[in-house]
């Protein structure tokens, strides 16, 4: 699965940099399982950032909790669970888009726009 990621999003002129996942059940207590921020404190801590600021997209209400643990900036995608999701209330400032192209293009632009 991860190497099929890599190969679709190389082929878009994209990059993987790292691949992170929580192989523990509901149930094992761990703190890599979202909603809890295991997972975004080991991306932070191998890019060497501060969350704050950064933007975190997914499309469920786990995701976007797991945002706010780290004081990222929850992102909602509508597609996969992001409809059902929305129907559940999000917390209020989450960014929400139609999917993670309309969520590139925003980053590009602000970055484009931050730059000049």
């Amino acid at each position: 699965m991860h190497e099929r990621l890599r190969k679709l999003v190389a082929e878009q002129g994209g990059e993987v940099g790292l691949i992170v996942y929580c192989p523990h059940g509901p149930d094992d207590g761990c703190s890599c399982r979202k909603p809890k921020p295991g997972m975004l404190q080991a991306i932070v801590t191998h890019y060497a950032v501060d969350p704050k600021g950064l933007w975190f997209v997914g499309d469920s209400k786990g995701d976007l909790q797991a945002a706010l643990a780290v004081d990222s900036q929850p992102v909602l995608v509508m597609t996969g669970k992001g409809r059902k999701t929305m129907e559940g209330g999000v917390p209020a400032g989450t960014l929400i888009f139609d999917d993670l192209a309309a969520v590139a293009a925003e980053l590009i632009h602000n970055s484009a726009s931050l730059n000049s």
